[in-house]
């Protein structure tokens, strides 16, 4: 009886959202933080290659993924790739602004 109570009594009002707290703590580590930072590098480099595929039309497949590639590996951009900064984030949201712009859907671009 006394087992029973005592599991009772520990069931706060709201008491199940400390299990969510914690776990909000392991989706802030720098591993997953850094991930993202990846994740955003490979959509920067894609949004490049858009980008010079729509600038230059003329270009064929294979120049246009060397120009993007060259792009996603200049060195500021490859440095704060592993770091959890925001420059990879700013640069994803701009060239994706760009791209929308260039392919004339201002509404997205201002977005």
């Amino acid at each position: 009886y006394c087992l029973s109570l005592g599991h009772i009594a520990t069931i706060f009002p709201g008491f199940w959202w400390t299990g969510a707290v914690s776990s909000y703590s392991e989706l802030c580590s720098a591993a997953v933080l850094r991930s993202i930072n990846c994740a955003l590098a490979v959509i920067c480099a894609v949004l490049f290659y858009d980008i010079v595929v729509h600038t230059r039309p003329g270009l064929n497949q294979g120049r246009a993924t060397l120009f993007a590639v060259v792009l996603a590996l200049y060195p500021l951009h490859w440095f704060f790739t592993y770091l959890y900064y925001t420059d990879i984030a700013s640069t994803t949201a701009v060239m994706a602004m760009y791209l929308s712009c260039l392919k004339r859907s201002y509404w997205l671009s201002a977005l």
